[in-house]
């Protein structure tokens, strides 16, 4: 799959080519670049996102180009850049908040959430992720809030309130169970089980 996905891209490179669609190109590298970076191959995902960025930034499209911030910040997360990754996604935050596209602010604080978290700073990953989760509800992007929820629930989890953890974890069920996602609400039940017998333990 992950060869035909190359090859349309290709094809698609080509054909944006052909009739000088700056947007078009633009965006297709961008997508070869996040190919790439899901394949583990960093260097060449990043040479494909610095091919994307003054196309995206000549056409004045603030998304576009906080894409390709986004996908640049992922590469460096798992390079294990992390600083650099953070840099990243706060200009595309940025860029996407100029935009107010919501969905794109989301997504990115999030993001760099996660990252604060393998930095081992829970504070600024919670922070993160609470500001993700407000915008979430400005858009009602349901999914995305349920994933928020369970990741704040994990940090609560984490730092040993389990209490917290365990409203984290039922409102991401009862949202899960809602909007039929199976596979979120057992994870949820299953987190709300290690909550509930921690605090018995206590």
């Amino acid at each position: 799959q992950t060869k035909e996905s190359f090859e349309y891209y290709r094809r698609a490179l080509e054909m944006w080519n052909s009739v000088g669609d700056i947007r078009g190109i633009a965006v297709t590298l961008t997508g070869v670049g996040r190919l790439y970076s899901r394949v583990g191959e960093s260097q060449t995902a990043l040479d494909y996102f610095q091919k994307a960025m003054p196309l995206s930034n000549r056409i004045g499209n603030k998304v576009e180009e906080a894409r390709v911030l986004t996908g640049m910040a992922y590469v460096y997360a798992r390079l294990g850049e992390d600083q650099k990754a953070l840099d990243f996604y706060e200009n595309a935050r940025k860029l996407f908040a100029d935009a107010h596209y919501v969905d794109g602010e989301a997504s990115t604080l999030y993001s760099a959430g996660r990252v604060y978290y393998s930095m081992g700073d829970t504070q600024r990953a919670l922070e993160h992720h609470h500001r993700a989760l407000e915008s979430c509800r400005v858009i009602g992007d349901r999914r995305l809030e349920i994933i928020i929820l369970i990741e704040i629930g994990r940090l609560h989890q984490a730092d040993g309130d389990h209490a917290a953890a365990t409203r984290d974890f039922v409102l991401a069920r009862d949202f899960a169970h809602t909007q039929k996602d199976l596979r979120a609400e057992m994870d949820a039940w299953n987190l709300l089980g290690v909550s509930y017998e921690a605090q018995q333990q206590k």
